[in-house]
């Protein structure tokens, strides 16, 4: 499957899940888009305690920081969260995923002389 795929099914499933609903604008859809990635934030915190250990500073025991491999899936979870939403605030505008990643992914490796490019450009 690829990116395009993923969008098709996604853009697909978000017009069923807000049928009958009111039309979402832009800032709704970057409040949505923020709240996943300050989510995906908050857990990266969490990893970063177990990193530094202060997460059993104070106390000894750990204070709502879950276990890596508890707090590994939870980054897996809001990875696609923060993805699917990002997609949808594409969709809004009228935009491709794909297309506004790959532009800017081949802009910025012809800027600074990388040979690496995206898709077709």
């Amino acid at each position: 499957m690829e990116l395009g795929d993923i969008s098709k099914i996604n853009r697909a499933r978000c017009e069923r899940w807000h049928a009958g609903g009111g039309e979402w604008v832009a800032s709704d859809w970057g409040n949505a888009l923020a709240g996943e990635t300050g989510e995906l934030c908050n857990i990266i915190k969490k990893v970063r305690r177990h990193e530094t250990h202060v997460d059993r500073i104070a106390t000894g025991q750990s204070y709502n920081t879950p276990n890596l491999p508890e707090l590994r899936a939870k980054i897996k979870d809001e990875i696609a969260d923060v993805f699917l939403y990002l997609d949808l605030v594409a969709s809004h505008f009228g935009l491709e995923l794909e297309e506004c990643i790959f532009s800017k992914f081949n802009r910025v490796s012809q800027i600074q002389g990388f040979p690496e490019r995206l898709g077709d450009g």
